[in-house]
């Protein structure tokens, strides 16, 4: 899968004139694309016009094979507000980001142990299926 970098775009909708966005990715060098795009960051809102656009580099997208294996560690911080928070595996490794999302639905808080997986996100790997471990 190939992706696109728009570097900046100026445009306007409908409801507001003299727009622009910068570090756009969208999934065809099309001016089409970035309409698309655009249309769906401001939920609806039309593009009446591209007034500049200004491409970026070609980039292909390819998954890696991080593993699956369960892996432990200890949250080291969690903000359930904003629903985010990070992992230190007890591999040493640097930490990992993870979404509230990939929760198993059991309350976690700071400082309490967990098993997860390792992803590949948008931004590096992340921590998914994040299950709190019981102590005995």
């Amino acid at each position: 899968m190939s992706e696109v970098i728009v570097e900046l775009v100026k445009y306007d909708t409908k409801k507001t004139k003299k727009r622009k966005r910068k570090n756009l990715i969208v999934s065809d060098q099309t001016e089409t694309a970035v309409i698309e795009k655009l249309e769906k960051i401001h939920k609806g809102d039309q593009v009446e016009s591209i007034n500049e656009i200004i491409w970026g580099e070609a980039k292909t997208k390819t998954k890696k094979d991080v593993g699956r294996k369960v892996l432990t560690g200890v949250v080291k911080f969690f903000d359930e507000a904003k629903g985010f928070g990070f992992i230190t595996p007890d591999s040493g490794k640097e930490d990992l980001f993870f979404h509230s999302s990939a929760l198993s639905g059991e309350k976690i808080y700071d400082d309490d142990p967990v098993e997860f997986e390792k992803s590949l996100g948008t931004n590096g790997p992340v921590a998914i299926r994040i299950k709190f471990i019981q102590e005995n």
